[in-house]
């Protein structure tokens, strides 16, 4: 539960520090969240992948994975949409999360549980 608490967390300041990514979110359609898989071969056990979709959806966007297809829209302009990559540290309860717009530019987020457990 602890884990979840944490995202929670960071997704709030994602989002609150989303203006520092060189534009707002107005005008992406579509964000890739992908299935986050571990180093040890699991994959999302906390259900990281599948609230950070949940918080998109809410939010508007039409969130793709690794079994989209492609919308016709996206291949012609592909800056329409965000590239989300998740990763997260069983060892250090390390969740990282980045955002790739179609210019490269990246917001990064990262936070360690120690910071939000007291």
């Amino acid at each position: 539960m602890a884990m979840k608490n944490i995202f929670c967390a960071i997704l709030m300041v994602l989002f609150v520090s989303i203006t520092s990514f060189g534009q707002t979110l107005d005008g992406y359609k579509y964000v890739f969240v992908p299935t986050l898989t571990y180093t040890n071969g699991g994959t999302d056990i906390y259900g990281i992948s599948r609230m950070l979709r949940g918080f998109f959806e809410s939010k508007g966007f039409i969130v793709l994975t690794e079994s989209s297809t492609l919308p016709n829209e996206l291949k012609v302009n592909p800056c329409l949409s965000l590239w989300c990559v998740i990763s997260s540290s069983n060892e250090t309860s390390t969740v990282t999360i980045d955002l790739k717009n179609c210019k490269g530019e990246v917001y990064n987020t990262t936070q360690n549980s120690d910071h939000w457990l007291s």
